[in-house]
């Protein structure tokens, strides 16, 4: 199985790799007396191109605007000023590159002596797994750490509202459509008016008197009359 604390180890040398690896290795393999050397060529180099430019720019002044006499001007004067305001800028700006170099070298030198201390605990790990603990160096300082757990911390506060959110809104659905399904809806159905039943009034039909048979008249004799 694979030891979880060689993979934390992996996973920093790593992010080391990505920001600082090549960088930190190049001024590593200096000592550190030649890494401030090779920083402060740069610097002086710049310096003298700048200091030169500022007094040409001065001695154009001087002849072309103010009109100064090129005969009335000493030389041996005016080159060993022109030295000492080279000599200062030089120094002044070698002091500072000095000084940043120095920083720069005692925090690379820590940065490695940490990513090798981490090589180290990895390759001396046994191969099977063991609890995680906290004797790992970190790689990055307390304020950058605990800026990351807050980060983790609030990306995880809202995944869970999110998903409460989808919750709740499924169970509402789920039960708004459980009630339709369960209820269905009642149609109001307008009252039935009884049919309306018409009377006829009949009259009754007079009575009718029976009437004696007549008699029958024989032929050749004229009828009687009843007295």
């Amino acid at each position: 199985m694979i030891n979880k604390k060689r993979v934390v180890l992996m996973t920093q040398m790593a992010l080391h790799d990505k920001r600082y690896g090549d960088a930190d290795r190049a001024a590593f393999s200096f000592f550190r007396r030649d890494y401030i050397y090779r920083k402060n060529v740069g610097t002086r180099t710049g310096v003298f191109i700048g200091a030169m430019i500022l007094l040409g720019l001065y001695w154009l002044r001087q002849i072309f605007i103010l009109g100064t006499d090129i005969q009335t001007i000493d030389v041996q004067q005016s080159v060993l000023d022109s030295l000492l305001f080279v000599l200062f800028m030089l120094s002044v700006y070698t002091l500072i590159g000095t000084i940043q170099g120095t920083h720069q070298y005692h925090r690379i030198q820590k940065r490695m002596e940490r990513y090798l201390s981490m090589m180290e605990q990895a390759e001396n790990l046994p191969d099977t797994p063991e609890p995680l603990d906290e004797a790992t160096t970190p790689l990055y300082s307390e304020s950058e750490s605990e800026a990351r757990s807050d980060a983790r911390s609030r990306g995880r506060n809202e995944a869970h509202g999110e998903a409460r959110g989808g919750v709740r809104n499924e169970t509402r659905s789920t039960a708004r459509s459980g009630t339709r399904n369960s209820t269905p809806p009642v149609r109001s159905t307008p009252p039935r008016t009884p049919p309306r039943t018409t009377s006829r009034t009949t009259s009754p039909r007079p009575a009718t008197r029976p009437t004696a048979p007549r008699a029958m008249s024989r032929p050749g004799r004229p009828p009687t009359r009843r007295t």
